[in-house]
């Protein structure tokens, strides 16, 4: 647990949340990911998998990557999992998908796009599985991976599904059949997970299994930043110039991580934080989502 902060007197500084606003050290990972995706749009799918530990950028990187798709030319649509409690939520990142899609498409092209799969796909869209479209059935899926491939038809498209490692088993089963089978469509799909919640029996590595026979697979593991990458980070948030052994300081209690660096500077270097504010944020062995609870209530929440 985050370590209890001295009263002190109130001197009317409101506390702030320091976020860089440019991405930092990460033109290659950035590259890769576009180069892969802006490929399907000549008609070849495209899968990019990336992974890093909770705060190492992912989201950020993400948007960046979704930034360039749209300069592209290519629709983009965002879907997270979620998990409430110890449940994940069933489809989550395909509703999202699917409702974001609804907002930049008009209902009736994306009903059109659903083609004979719209009485399965459409009540998705509220968060409900239709009749007859059980977890992992064929027909479901089916109908999801032509709608897939009309979409791309329609327009080149990137679809990225984040924080896979709170998938729920419907939505692994999916993304496992999509990988196995969307091939020939304009459409490139990115997705995410944190690579610190994957103990030794998690779910998830079935489908990562899956996911790395495709041969044209894009994988990029974030790691965290290096000195000069975190010292360009501390210069973009930092309201002053830190002294080295300042930025020094950032280093080695964030370990590159550019969540924790910005947690850190936001709390100013007599906040009474522990040395290690990754152990004080994420505890080992405590589920991420009890953690990310904790950082809402305080109003701080890692990117990625």
């Amino acid at each position: 647990m985050v370590a209890a902060v001295p009263d002190r007197a109130d001197t009317g500084r409101v506390s702030r949340r320091v976020t860089s606003p440019v991405l930092i050290g990460r033109s290659a990972e950035v590259e890769a990911a576009t180069t892969a995706i802006v490929s399907a749009r000549a008609g070849r799918a495209r899968f990019v998998l990336v992974s890093g530990d909770a705060g190492i950028g992912k989201t950020r990187l993400v948007s960046e990557v979704c930034g360039r798709a749209r300069q592209a030319g290519m629709l983009t649509a965002v879907g997270g999992c979620v998990q409430t409690g110890d449940a994940a939520v069933a489809y989550a990142p395909l509703a999202e998908v699917l409702r974001d899609l609804l907002r930049q498409l008009r209902s009736a092209t994306l009903t059109e796009l659903m083609g004979p799969g719209a009485a399965e796909i459409r009540p998705l869209l509220g968060g409900e599985v239709a009749d007859g479209a059980s977890r992992g059935g064929s027909a479901l899926f089916e109908h999801l991976l032509g709608l897939l491939v009309r979409l791309g038809e329609h327009r080149p498209a990137l679809v990225v599904f984040e924080d896979l490692h709170w998938a729920d088993p419907s939505t692994r089963d999916l993304v496992a059949f999509l990988a196995r089978n969307l091939r020939e469509a304009a459409v490139a799909i990115v997705l995410t997970y944190r690579s610190d919640e994957l103990h030794r029996r998690h779910p998830l590595h079935g489908l990562l299994a899956d996911v790395r026979r495709d041969p044209d697979l894009e994988a990029i593991a974030l790691p965290g930043l290096g000195r000069a990458d975190l010292s360009a980070l501390v210069g973009e948030i930092s309201d002053e110039a830190l002294p080295a052994a300042r930025v020094d300081e950032l280093a080695a209690r964030s370990g590159g991580n550019p969540f924790y660096v910005e947690e850190l500077i936001a709390a100013g270097p007599s906040a009474g934080l522990p040395a290690s504010l990754a152990e004080a944020i994420l505890a080992p062995g405590e589920p991420a989502c009890r953690a990310d609870s904790r950082r809402a209530a305080r109003g701080r929440r890692p990117g990625g």
